[in-house]
């Protein structure tokens, strides 16, 4: 048997894995550290550099030097694959370049917002002043509270949740699939994890 030593910090997080670490990442943690307690050392490894090796897992990098005369295993790091988990857990669209993925980055308010303002425009609150002033928020001039409106709106374009189109002198604002999937479902946390799922589509954010 090996011991696995390492620095205080990382000693208290290995102890209390579901505290710092998602459920998959917690799991291959405590596989690869069963291995390394009982041989001190992994077959398949990267040579991270001369001292240090390194074990590519499906959802964490784990890097550590073996220490076999003294039966020990120094670990130095654990290192999360956030983007590996993300797309294992949400359907989430990665087709773009991600040199160009950068274009406008909209403003607005916390994610609760834009759920209240996507069940607003399922109810047929379209107007930008109106849903503005349905948010919340107030102004001493009517444009102000427009302005809100706008900004949800871009938002709502840009995780692509609502679609504008031009009818006469009128714009049409209506939900797209995923804005409906978030309007329509039945709990908070699916409402959550659909746009979740948006967010993450859209490439500044991912």
């Amino acid at each position: 048997m090996f011991e696995i030593a390492s620095t205080p910090e990382l000693q208290k997080k290995i102890k209390n894995l579901e505290e710092y670490y998602p459920p998959e990442v917690c799991h291959e943690i405590n596989h690869f550290l069963e291995i390394l307690k009982q041989d001190g050392h992994l077959s398949k490894t990267n040579f991270y550099d001369i001292n240090t090796n390194e074990i590519s897992g499906l959802y964490c990098n784990i890097f550590y030097k073996p220490c076999l005369e003294q039966k020990k295993v120094l670990l130095i790091d654990i290192k999360m694959k956030a983007a590996d988990i993300f797309r294992q857990r949400f359907v989430i669209e990665d087709d773009w370049d991600d040199k160009n993925c950068i274009d406008s980055i909209p403003q607005y308010d916390k994610p609760q917002k834009i759920i209240e303002a996507i069940s607003l425009i399922h109810q047929g609150i379209t107007n930008s002043y109106e849903l503005g002033y349905e948010l919340g928020h107030r102004g001493k001039k009517d444009e102000y509270i427009s302005r809100h409106g706008q900004y949800v709106k871009h938002a709502l374009i840009a995780l692509k949740l609502i679609h504008v189109t031009r009818q006469g002198n009128k714009r049409l604002t209506e939900l797209t699939q995923k804005g409906r999937l978030i309007a329509e479902a039945p709990n908070k946390d699916l409402q959550v994890r659909f746009l979740i799922e948006a967010m993450l589509s859209y490439p500044p954010i991912w």
